[in-house]
């Protein structure tokens, strides 16, 4: 299997052309392990205008035998130039029900897999690792706060679940798909 580099978007979310000069920087060295080069762009379309105009030109014009992955959310987020010198490659998410099942596989209990698979999808790593930050818990609680009639003690289940911060986060999430859950159950 050909090495492979791997570049994804700064910590404000953006790929910038230093990352695609760096590209082009490592595509110019000479290949050890063999002869053809993988470039993997995660999220290629949180590129600025002047990284994509960057990538353009080793796209044209690449140093040698290599490949490049870019994956996106929104293809035509990418310029016109770029993405008429891509092959685009639609991959299809598991259904809920391949997901839920393969997450049970993987030892996920069965009444939180539905909503961590709404999450994670078919990443059971992931989900065990949510389940180990307390999914069940907060998901048994979150559902005794919907049901409850008293706003009070929903405020009050918040704040106690709400520490620490990852820990937060995770009940947003687990909020967010169960009442979405909630919601779709009630319009049938």
């Amino acid at each position: 299997m050909p090495p492979t580099s791997f570049f994804e978007p700064d910590d404000k979310g953006i790929i910038r052309i230093d990352a695609i000069r760096e590209i082009a920087s490592r595509l110019s060295l000479k290949a050890i392990e063999s002869e053809r080069k993988v470039i993997l762009i995660q999220n290629a379309d949180t590129m600025n205008p002047a990284a994509q105009n960057a990538l353009l030109k080793t796209l044209e014009e690449p140093p040698g035998p290599c490949c490049f992955i870019l994956t996106v959310k929104r293809f035509r987020s990418l310029l016109p130039t770029v993405r008429s010198r891509s092959q685009r490659i639609r991959l299809q998410a598991p259904s809920p029900e391949k997901a839920i099942a393969s997450l049970v596989a993987g030892g996920v209990d069965a009444e939180v897999a539905p909503v961590l698979a709404a999450i994670v999808g078919t990443d059971v790593d992931a989900a065990l690792e949510k389940v180990d930050q307390g999914a069940a818990e907060i998901l048994h609680t979150l559902k005794q706060a919907i049901a409850s009639p008293d706003l009070g003690e929903v405020t009050d289940i918040a704040e106690d679940i709400g520490n620490p911060r990852p820990r937060a986060d995770l009940t947003f999430e687990l909020l967010s798909v169960e009442l979405r859950n909630q919601l779709a159950h009630l319009q049938g």
